[in-house]
């Protein structure tokens, strides 16, 4: 059995991402975000059915963890951080 090397912002990286969608909601708008590539809190508030301040708390959290990326226009637009993602992923694998 071969013992993997793993980086320590690695594991630190990966349980702040993990400990961040713990959370259902957040899921729930990760999955919106993938499937609709952009959205306002608004509208995901909407297709929750969650109160718009939840919904950018929620949000607040996932831009916090550079899930997800957010541009303001006349209103704060919202997208996913696939690059991130994709760092995670690997992190998480890293660890398994």
């Amino acid at each position: 059995m071969t013992v993997k090397k793993i980086k320590f912002d690695q594991i630190s990286s990966a349980y702040g991402v993990v400990h961040c969608l713990k959370q259902p909601h957040r899921q729930e708008i990760i999955e919106l975000l993938h499937k609709h590539l952009s959205m306002t809190a608004a509208d995901i508030a909407d297709r929750l059915g969650i109160e718009a301040t939840l919904a950018h708390h929620h949000l607040g959290v996932l831009v916090q963890n550079d899930l997800v990326d957010v541009t303001k226009h006349s209103t704060a637009v919202y997208q996913l951080n696939y690059l991130k993602l994709t760092q995670v992923i690997a992190s998480l694998k890293a660890l398994g």
